[in-house]
C-alpha cells in the first residue's frame, strides 16, 4: 500500500495524525523562548591587570608587553592589542571563529601562570564578552518638574470630579514610555534619590521572576567622611592609622557568647555601632597632657557622598539609572512584561515628586521582530 491508498482508505487515522502534529507544534511554539540574540560566544578574551600607582608608560613596559609576548603563541589567536592607562592594563585577544573558547581560556591561563610580573601587580583577570549579559531594560528615575506636577494635579482633580459625578472609582494609569520632563536636583536631592533607588526600587525589582540582578547607577551615594586636621593631629602626635584603628574598634556589633544561669541560657551581644555623627565625633582617640582627645577635636565628621566616576543624565538633567539583567534561560519578553507590571503595582509607593521612565527595553524590538515573522508566515 502506498501513502495515497492509506490516506483514502483510513481518513480518520490521517486526520488524527495531522491533528497530533498540529497540537504538538502549537505546544512547542508556546514553550519557545524569545530572545534578542541566539546563544553564542564571541571569540574574544580580555586580560585585565591592575597596577596601582603606575603611569601608562610603566604599565605598558612592565605589564602589557610581557603579557602580549607570553600569550601571542596561543593556538587560534588572530589579533592581539593592548590598552595601557594609569593603573590598569587591558590586553585584548581575538581568536578565529569556531575556536573552543573554554580550551583557549585554559591555554591563556597556563601562559599567565608562568609569567613573572612585578610583585605589586595584582593577578590578571580573564574577562569574556557575552552579548546576552547586557541589561534587558534600563529605567530612569528622576524628580518631576514643577510643570509636570501641576499637570498631574489638574488631571487628578478632573478625574476626581468625574468619578464623583458618576459615582465610580477610576484608577490612574501611568505610561512608563512617555518622556518625562525631569527637574534638576541639588546634592541632598541626588543623595535621597540614589538612596530611594537602592533601598526601595532595587529590592522590589530583584524579586521579579526571571531577574538575575539589578544595578543602580548615577545620583550620589551616601558616605560619612572624616576630614582630619593634619596640623592638629601632628601637634598632638596622633597618626592617621591610630584614628582609623580607633574607629574600627568602636564601630562594632560583636557576639559575646553564651551565659548560663541555672536552667536559663542567654546570648550576649555587644551593640556599639555608630548611630549618628555626634557618636563618631565623641570617640576617644588618645590622652595628651592629662586631657582626653576626641575625634571632633582633630577632625570634622560630615555626611557627604562618594566620589563618582560617571554621571547619568536624562534630557540633560541628572538622574538615577536602574539596569535590569535577566537570568540566562529566562524569556526576555516575559521578564520585561513582569517588570512593567511590578512598576505599575509600586506606583503608589513611589513619592509624588519622583517619576520612573523606561529608557530602553529589548523586548520592544524582539516583539516587533516576532510580529513581522508571524505576519510573513501568515
Amino acid at each position: 500500500m502506498n501513502i495515497v491508498d492509506i490516506a483514502v482508505k483510513r481518513p480518520v487515522t490521517i486526520w488524527m495524525f495531522t491533528f497530533a502534529v498540529v497540537l504538538f507544534g502549537m505546544v512547542s511554539l508556546s514553550r519557545l523562548s524569545i530572545n534578542l540574540l541566539p546563544e553564542l560566544t564571541y571569540p574574544t578574551l580580555t586580560i585585565r591587570t591592575d597596577y596601582d600607582g603606575a603611569a601608562p608608560g610603566e604599565v605598558e613596559q612592565l605589564v602589557s608587553k610581557p603579557i602580549e609576548e607570553a600569550i601571542g603563541v596561543v593556538k587560534g589567536v588572530r589579533d592581539v592589542k593592548s590598552i595601557s592607562k594609569a593603573g590598569q592594563s587591558d590586553v585584548i585577544l581575538q581568536f578565529e571563529w569556531g575556536t573552543e573558547m573554554d580550551m583557549a581560556s585554559l591555554d591563556v591561563r597556563e601562559k599567565l601562570d608562568v609569567l613573572r610580573l612585578p610583585l605589586d601587580v595584582t593577578k590578571p583577570l580573564l574577562l569574556r564578552f557575552n552579548p546576552n549579559m547586557d541589561p534587558i531594560m534600563r529605567i530612569g528615575l528622576g524628580a518631576k518638574s514643577p510643570q509636570t506636577m501641576a499637570q498631574e494635579r489638574q488631571q487628578a482633580q478632573s478625574e476626581n470630579e468625574q468619578s464623583t459625578g458618576n459615582n465610580t472609582d477610576t484608577n490612574q494609569t501611568v505610561d512608563l514610555d512617555v518622556p518625562i520632563e525631569f527637574a534638576s536636583l541639588n546634592i541632598e536631592g541626588l543623595k535621597r534619590l540614589r538612596e530611594f533607588a537602592d533601598e526601595q526600587l532595587k529590592r522590589k525589582l530583584e524579586s521579579v521572576e526571571g531577574v538575575a540582578s539589578v544595578k543602580v547607577g548615577g545620583g550620589l551615594e551616601k558616605e560619612i567622611q572624616v576630614l582630619l586636621d593634619q596640623q592638629k593631629a601632628s601637634q598632638l602626635n596622633i597618626s592617621i592609622d591610630q584614628v582609623v584603628n580607633r574607629l574600627k574598634e568602636e564601630n562594632v556589633n560583636a557576639a559575646g557568647g553564651r551565659l548560663q544561669d541555672g536552667s536559663q541560657e542567654y546570648l550576649v551581644r555587644t551593640l556599639n555601632q555608630f548611630k549618628s555623627l555626634e557618636d563618631m565625633g565623641n570617640v576617644f582617640i588618645a590622652t595628651r597632657n592629662g586631657k582626653n582627645i576626641k575625634l571632633s577635636d582633630i577632625a570634622v565628621v560630615q555626611d557627604s557622598y562618594k566620589e563618582r566616576s560617571a554621571i547619568n543624565r536624562f534630557n540633560g538633567l541628572e538622574g538615577v539609572e536602574i539596569a535590569i539583567y535577566k537570568e540566562g534561560d529566562a524569556n526576555t519578553v516575559e521578564v520585561a512584561e513582569s517588570i512593567r507590571k511590578r512598576l505599575e503595582k509600586i506606583q503608589d509607593d513611589i513619592p509624588t515628586q519622583y517619576q520612573v521612565q523606561v529608557v530602553s527595553d529589548q523586548s520592544t524590538f524582539i516583539a516587533s521582530a516576532i510580529d513581522e515573522v508571524k505576519s510573513a508566515a501568515i
